[in-house]
């Protein structure tokens, strides 16, 4: 692709506290060989003032969609890929923020220089915790995190985290998220390697998440986690999952 256009699109939930650090991130890229077409903010049901404070910053580029009934992220994704006109769409949570100015460079590179690749994943990182329970989680994020590089060398799905991912065009309109799966982002890699399309980390593309803050958050998040392989095997053969 010669200067790629992207799209950069975040489906968000009562994020006021942080929607205006994320858009100003995304702002604040240094776009180079590519070419920052649209900066798509959809509030999927929010209560709060996310879609206010999205619409409020001086952008031409940032496109807010506000919508009274929550439809879930799921279902956000297809509308946003359905109506991608981009060559590439990078895919955000809008509780990151992107660490440098060069974080969608570097993200999309294997995307423009690789033909095979319909899909990337980046290296998402943690704020400093501050609650006790952030601080519990991190103890065991910290053995955790040495499996996105060294298991396959990086080629796996555990960087393939759904806080940023980017893809191709003609991958991701190939594929529906159904609104029941319980993790978007395993079902979007598996549907890269069925497809026959390759997967690429990239660890320089760094963004910061906050951990769960409180026990209920984690039980939440983790139940998530734990059936997520499950759910997988009902649309994609079991050897693959396993």
């Amino acid at each position: 692709m010669n200067r790629p256009s992207v799209t950069v699109a975040v489906s968000a939930l009562d994020e006021a506290a942080n929607i205006k650090r994320f858009l100003e991130s995304v702002l604040n890229q240094v776009e180079g060989n590519f070419l920052l077409e649209r900066i798509l903010v959809i509030s999927d049901g929010s209560q709060d003032a996310t879609a206010e404070i999205a619409r409020s910053m001086s952008s031409e580029k940032i496109e807010v969609r506000a919508y009274a009934e929550r439809k879930g992220k799921s279902f956000r994704l297809n509308e946003i890929n359905a109506g991608l006109t981009s060559d590439i769409v990078a895919q955000f949570d809008a509780d990151v923020i992107l660490e440098h100015d060069h974080v969608l460079h570097d993200l999309i590179q294997p995307l423009i220089y690789k033909n095979d690749v319909g899909m990337c994943g980046g290296n998402p990182l943690p704020f400093t915790p501050v609650t006790f329970m952030e601080k519990a989680i991190k103890c065991s994020l910290d053995s955790y995190l040495p499996l996105r590089s060294e298991l396959n060398n990086g080629n796996n799905i555990y960087s393939a985290m759904g806080c940023m991912l980017a893809y191709r065009k003609e991958f991701i309109q190939k594929v529906t998220v159904p609104n029941t799966t319980v993790a978007d982002d395993m079902f979007l890699y598996f549907s890269c390697l069925s497809l026959g399309y390759a997967y690429a980390p990239v660890p320089s593309a760094t963004v910061r998440y906050r951990l769960p803050q409180t026990l209920k958050d984690h039980i939440k998040q983790n139940t998530r986690f734990a059936s997520g392989p499950m759910k997988m095997k009902e649309y994609f053969p079991s050897d693959l999952v396993d």
